[in-house]
């Protein structure tokens, strides 16, 4: 219904549950009222037209109404298989979340990335593109869910049909293309595992927000450091091995430079005016006071130092335990 804050509010629910030869089981598009207005500019900019009126919406129970329906479905479904599935998931958490209701764990394909890895396509990867290209279709888009749910069906079993990758080795030969709920996150197995950017730059907005978490959670101390802002903004991977290991100290760190102590990463700092008004100290000094080597700036593991987060920590662990090779 509308997207408004980043998150997605329910109220179509299509779906076609199959063999694995692809036999319709069952079939449906269940109503929700999402109990919230619609973005009725948004959907007409992207010329999106729902299945009812909007009022028609609101003479059907919200999603606590449909909610045992749908985690029934994924429960005896061994995957599910979406389009852009990461949004969709997203979708379902924030439900949940709305209605007080327990998350479900699932895994899932994703046909967006599925058609992207195995033909190489980077453009026209909308759902009634491809469909249209690989159905030989020339169908317009429309926005009712089990539309949606019948043409992902169609894409998927074109692709394995055509090259010959079931959904049970896609998971093995092209991990890229999946994911899965667990404990109410979404893990794509194509990215990182807690919720950090692969980018170098701070700035970037998940690395943001893990690096001033991260900062928040260091204790006080008498002893405080900084370091230059640029070095702070585009070494993101080295500057959060400096702060687990500044934290494993018991020091400080912070990115106001009176009062700490300095660390310079090049010569000319040493003659910005405000060095002089705190204790100034080379990179490789640095490093000797907090014991930490050299070489582990070079290509550092993010995973456990993010791990070891609180708001991480106990997913973390539950995950490993959950995914151990028995």
């Amino acid at each position: 219904a509308n997207c408004f804050d980043g998150d997605g509010k329910i109220c179509e629910f299509g779906y076609v549950l199959t063999d694995e030869n692809y036999t319709v089981i069952e079939k449906d598009n269940l109503i929700v009222n999402p109990e919230c207005e619609f973005d009725k500019k948004g959907l007409a900019m992207s010329k999106i037209k729902l299945a009812l009126p909007y009022s028609g919406y609101l003479r059907y129970g919200n999603f606590t109404t449909v909610y045992d329906k749908i985690r029934s479905l994924f429960s005896k479904a061994k995957i599910a298989i979406g389009h852009n599935t990461q949004a969709d998931a997203q979708y379902l958490l924030y439900a949940c979340k709305r209605y007080s209701l327990p998350t479900f764990d699932y895994k899932f394909i994703d046909t967006q990335k599925e058609v992207r890895e195995l033909y190489d396509r980077q453009k026209n990867l909308k759902l009634i593109d491809i469909h249209n290209d690989f159905c030989n279709m020339s169908e317009k888009q429309s926005h009712i869910g089990l539309d949606d749910a019948v043409r992902t069906m169609d894409v998927a079993r074109f692709v394995e049909n055509e090259k010959g990758v079931s959904p049970k080795a896609l998971v093995s030969s092209n991990p890229e293309c999946c994911g899965e709920v667990f404990k109410g996150r979404v893990v794509e197995y194509e990215f990182p595992l807690l919720p950090y950017s692969t980018s170098n730059k701070t700035s970037n907005k998940k690395n943001r927000r893990i690096f001033d978490a991260f900062v928040d959670e260091m204790p006080p101390s008498d002893k405080v450091y900084s370091f230059p802002s640029e070095y702070e903004r585009d070494s993101f991977p080295q500057m959060m091995v400096i702060l687990y290991h500044l934290k494993k100290n018991g020091y400080a760190y912070s990115d106001q430079v009176k009062g700490t102590t300095y660390v310079t990463c090049s010569k000319d700092e040493y003659k910005l005016r405000f060095t002089k008004r705190c204790r100034v100290i080379p990179l490789d000094e640095f490093l000797l006071e907090i014991g930490l080597e050299k070489e582990k700036l070079t290509s550092p593991d993010l995973l456990p130092i993010v791990a070891s987060m609180s708001e991480h920590k106990s997913w973390y662990e539950a995950y490993l335990s959950a995914h151990q090779k028995k």
